[in-house]
């Protein structure tokens, strides 16, 4: 009975794991103006530059939000193989495994082949993102190298972390525990 209530805790467990991006300012704060408005949405709120973070064992989502930006140049948001562009595909997602965890690696290249990784001062992080109707997730936005003024607004992407596969390892061990018992019980009542 004990190895049975082990194994409802660890599928409980598994079933409470819940995902997490972590958000590490480094103190700077950009405040919208005029210019700096992502297509005139994001008036009113301010975004910080630093790092991301997620925990091991998420699935991180990154969506493409180009229809955000405002950009005369095309800028690419690079993680891994994907690759999106600010002048096309909004909406298209990319998601990876986070077996380890940690600081999420990505990078912003511009138009005029300077690339911005991340904790880069021209990569601010918008961590209230309802302004645009987005919930649970953050929106990286891009300070290219072509403006003469600081406007986040030249490349948007979303990011968001999902605990499914978290869950996973959790759930399989917890069956694996309801299996031995039971056949362990089979096992004593046969003899």
């Amino acid at each position: 009975m004990k190895k049975i209530l082990v194994a409802l805790g660890l599928s409980l467990a598994a079933m409470s794991s819940q995902a997490a991006l972590t958000f590490v300012s480094n103190g700077s704060t950009i405040a919208t103006n005029a210019v700096n408005d992502v297509t005139g949405q994001g008036v009113g709120t301010t975004y910080s530059t630093g790092n991301l973070f997620a925990d091991a064992g998420d699935t991180i989502v990154f969506t493409n939000l180009a229809s955000l930006t405002e950009a005369g140049y095309t800028n690419l948001f690079i993680n891994g193989s994907s690759v999106f562009s600010n002048k096309s595909g909004s909406g298209d997602t990319y998601s990876f495994f986070s077996a380890l965890g940690g600081l999420l690696t990505f990078s912003f290249t511009d138009a005029n082949g300077v690339t911005f990784n991340q904790g880069s001062s021209s990569i601010a992080v918008l961590t209230n993102p309802s302004t645009f109707g987005l919930v649970d997730q953050f929106v990286l936005l891009l300070d290219d190298s072509a403006a003469l003024h600081t406007d986040f607004d030249d490349h948007a992407v979303g990011v968001s972390a999902v605990p499914v596969p978290a869950a996973l390892p959790l759930m399989a061990s917890a069956l694996g525990a309801f299996g031995i018992a039971r056949r362990r019980s089979n096992k004593a009542k046969a003899v």
